[in-house]
């Protein structure tokens, strides 16, 4: 009996194991599979192959702790996704566009989630974490060092596949101090600068801050050593700018980031007060039931969405019920957050930082499969609470 239940364990673990995994590390699996003779040709369907096995595997475990409601919640979710069709027809071709990635990749991130427990987890995701940070660097260099043509100035998708395994390595190293903790973060901070992209910059220095604020218990004498060392920061800032400028520059990663702060850019909008200006003005001439999802795309000719979820969200669905679902998912969050343990909370507050943070400046909720984890972790931390109680 003892055995069965470990091997289930194992298999669970295996599964999240998997999930987290999936980028970047999956990525250079599927590149290196493409090398092999005769197998590498069916490279693509590699990674959804490992996926179902995994899922499958996992089911039983997986089931229990998914409720009759939670389906319900994915039918419902689908269901208005499919009534847009007949609501709003002049959004087909965007809905047609995404429906695949909402459906399929994203949302049932929710089941995900409402079935993950950290605390048998988190070991091995650090594990993932590390591992993952290592191969993103080595791959990036080799790209570099083999003269491969790539968008040097900004890798947007580079930086979030990044984000997440970063913010786990910061949460390992604050509980652990060690050499080869502090090297990763250090070494993943690094990277993640040299991707040029300023979102995922600020969802972590958004992590950090938090984590410090609502979660990490230090003694004095480490308050005072990190006020030092953040002093240091700021009094030699230009030193520094200007050395990690050059680093960059030697390992051939964007200085886009380093660039846009000493030319006075790095708070421009980048075309976003011109979209905001017209997602304002949407929302003003909003019909009761807003534009459906998708609108968005609509006002733009298909040619790019609005970078805010709350504007999203408000062009989708009116400003009635566009405001209840954005406070509803508020409220969700607060109550996570106040209910959660101190390993829930961290894992919490990664989870925004990925899943949904981000969605504030770029990105779209229907291709974000973190951001529905994250509601169904919330939803499973709440109902942990209520069990207890």
């Amino acid at each position: 009996m003892s055995k069965t239940k470990n091997k289930k364990q194992v298999i669970y673990r295996a599964f999240f194991i998997v999930l987290w995994s999936l980028a970047p590390l999956m990525n250079y699996v599927r590149i290196m599979w493409m090398r092999l003779p005769v197998i590498g040709k069916f490279h693509e369907s590699l990674v959804p192959t490992i996926i179902v096995i995994s899922i499958l595997l996992a089911s039983n475990k997986l089931l229990r702790r998914i409720k009759k409601r939670d389906f319900v919640f994915y039918s419902v979710l689908l269901f208005v996704y499919l009534m847009n069709y007949v609501w709003f027809p002049d959004n087909e071709p965007f809905l047609d566009e995404y429906f695949y990635s909402f459906a399929i990749l994203a949302l049932p991130y929710y089941f995900a989630g409402v079935s993950f427990d950290i605390r048998k987890c988190w070991s091995d995701l650090f594990r993932v974490s590390f591992i993952s940070i290592i191969c993103f660097g080595l791959f990036k260099f080799i790209l570099i060092s083999s003269n491969y043509e790539f968008e040097k100035d900004s890798d947007m998708t580079g930086a979030y596949q990044l984000l997440p395994h970063l913010l786990l390595c910061i949460w390992a190293m604050f509980q652990k101090r060690t050499i080869w903790r502090i090297g990763i973060v250090v070494y993943g901070v690094f990277l993640l600068l040299g991707q040029g992209n300023r979102g995922s910059v600020l969802s972590l220095l958004i992590f950090v801050v938090l984590f410090l604020l609502f979660v990490y218990q230090t003694k004095f004498r480490y308050k005072f050593l990190s006020g030092i060392i953040g002093g240091t920061l700021i009094v030699f800032y230009k030193e520094i700018n200007d050395y990690l400028f050059s680093k960059m520059e030697e390992f051939g990663l964007s200085t886009r980031l380093f660039s846009m702060y000493l030319e006075g850019e790095l708070t421009d909008s980048t075309g976003r007060d011109e979209m905001f200006s017209q997602a304002i003005n949407a929302v003003k001439n909003s019909p009761l039931f807003g534009y459906g999802i998708t609108g968005d795309r609509y006002f733009s000719g298909g040619l790019a969405y609005i970078h805010n979820f709350l504007f999203e969200i408000l062009i989708a669905f009116g400003p009635i019920i566009g405001s209840f679902i954005f406070i509803s998912l508020l409220i969700l969050l607060a109550i996570g957050l106040k209910v959660s343990s101190r390993l829930e909370l961290t894992w919490l507050l990664i989870l925004i930082c990925v899943g949904f943070i981000p969605l504030f400046i770029s990105g779209t909720f229907l291709t974000t499969g973190w951001f529905f984890f994250m509601i169904g972790f919330c939803i499973s931390v709440i109902r942990n609470h209520q069990n207890k109680e």
